[in-house]
């Protein structure tokens, strides 16, 4: 289960509300804390080799500025750490923090904490795809997968 473990509120250069969601996946109880984010807080990149790519993904990367060790945001599950951006009340990105891809320096009072993350869509090249058909052919029908998806 999700539990919100960490948020920041900000405005973007267009005067656009922003509200950065951190989840983590926890079953036990969790304590929200407001974070603090550097003054280019949040790089979304979007990716495109051509025109005609059927999917555009993307990536986003948020600098955090931290006195604690945030060590609850590693995760080496693909779904461990859950990011929502949302730009006037409403879901703009969503996606999963990397695994494994956690930069923080420990030195100092004062530290970067730089937390890498690909949308959602992109984490689904990290699911093993499993046939939705019990026979070697591998055509099934639309509802079949469908069904199989759901299931």
């Amino acid at each position: 289960m999700y539990r919100l473990r960490y948020y920041s509120d900000f405005k973007d250069n267009d005067n656009n509300s922003l509200r950065l969601e951190i989840y983590i996946d926890s079953s036990a109880a969790v304590t929200s804390e407001e974070i603090k984010l550097l003054s280019d807080a949040i790089t979304i990149e979007y990716s495109a080799e051509s025109l005609f790519e059927p999917l555009k993904t993307s990536r986003a990367s948020i600098s955090i500025l931290t006195e604690d060790l945030m060590t609850d945001l590693y995760s080496g599950g693909l779904f461990g750490t859950a990011i929502k951006i949302l730009k006037n009340n409403s879901l703009f990105w969503t996606g999963y923090a990397t695994p494994c891809i956690y930069q923080q320096s420990y030195v100092g009072k004062w530290d970067i904490l730089t937390l890498e993350c690909i949308d959602s869509v992109s984490q689904l090249q990290n699911i093993d795809y499993t046939n939705a058909t019990n026979d070697d052919s591998g055509i099934a029908s639309f509802f079949t997968v469908i069904a199989h998806c759901l299931t």
